[in-house]
């Protein structure tokens, strides 16, 4: 079950739901929003086969997974078993993470307390460690009931990359506008002989040629989950350089050297790091090579991971 938006989250649906398709697994998608004309039929449609249903048919036969953004209506349905996906953290519907407004906390905090009198009936899905922890740890989910189902890039792009250069890229400064940005503004004004680029208005196709011919990426977002940016830049042969919030607080998700991690307020110490990696890339490139390879695994990670829960059956409870 989906909102609708091409965003990484709901690619990863159209995934599971291509792959269990493959496997004979006859799964459909049921949206919450018309998806007709959408960004979602125009990406995912042709290329994932994809298979609408237009609303849940409630069998104790059946399962329905639903995402952390809209776990509010997955109480609403009885007859038949129920997955919580946790494609992020931070954007779970009765999340108080981030800023909002006072009404906004106490709505969402009364959200989760309903949604918390029903998901230990629930088995979850965990796309990464970041939500794991959160999972197990703050909402003393049994592991029992918690599966790792995580991601992976887009296979044309991993194609793409098996071979790059690391020689006669420029020194380009890649970042997010929409993630940190209070950080990277900071870190300009220490920094203005540098050529920073914002990721925005270009195709997927444009961002890989751009990081491809760049020297760092970096990212001082919240990470809600186990972000692709940083992984599409790492694979394109960008340094990576982050902050410590969210799934990059952990060693798995964002699977690069800590020297590489700073905490937001350490500007000095950050644009230290960046002119090093801009002065000596051809020699650093290589300390995120651990980071590639798990990154060109994933969709085999993925594979076997739906095999364990929806073949063999270990998740039902």
């Amino acid at each position: 079950m989906s909102n609708v938006g091409a965003t990484g989250g709901t690619e990863l649906l159209h995934q599971l739901a291509y792959k269990l398709n493959k496997l004979g697994q006859p799964t459909y998608m049921v949206y919450t929003k018309p998806v007709a004309g959408s960004t979602v039929e125009k990406a995912f449609f042709e290329k994932y086969e994809v298979k609408v249903a237009d609303k849940v048919e409630e069998a104790p036969e059946n399962l329905i997974i639903m995402p952390e953004n809209i776990l509010k209506y997955l109480p609403s349905y009885k007859n038949i078993q129920k997955a919580a996906w946790w494609l992020s953290v931070d954007n779970y519907s009765g999340a108080r993470k981030g800023k909002c407004s006072p009404l906004k906390y106490i709505l969402r905090s009364l959200l989760d307390v309903y949604i918390s009198m029903f998901d230990k009936k629930w088995v979850h899905y965990v796309q990464s460690e970041y939500a794991r922890l959160y999972a197990t740890k703050e909402r003393g989910l049994s592991e029992s009931i918690v599966f790792p189902l995580s991601d992976y890039l887009n296979s044309a792009f991993i194609e793409s990359n098996r071979k790059i250069s690391y020689t006669g890229r420029k020194d380009n400064i890649l970042y997010n506008p929409k993630k940190g940005i209070e950080v990277t503004k900071e870190l300009m004004k220490l920094l203005p002989e540098y050529n920073w680029i914002p990721i925005q208005g270009m195709t997927p196709a444009q961002i890989c040629d751009l990081m491809r011919e760049s020297k760092l990426y970096i990212d001082f977002g919240n990470h809600p989950g186990k972000d692709r940016m940083p992984r599409e830049a790492a694979i394109c042969g960008c340094c990576i350089i982050t902050g410590k919030r969210g799934a990059a607080a952990n060693d798995i998700d964002i699977m690069i050297p800590a020297k590489y991690k700073y905490n937001d307020n350490e500007y000095e110490q950050i644009a230290e790091g960046i002119m090093n990696i801009l002065k000596s890339y051809e020699n650093i490139a290589s300390d995120f090579n651990s980071y590639r390879e798990k990154i060109r695994n994933e969709e085999t990670v993925f594979d076997n991971e739906i095999k364990r829960i929806f073949i063999d059956n270990t998740s039902k409870i």
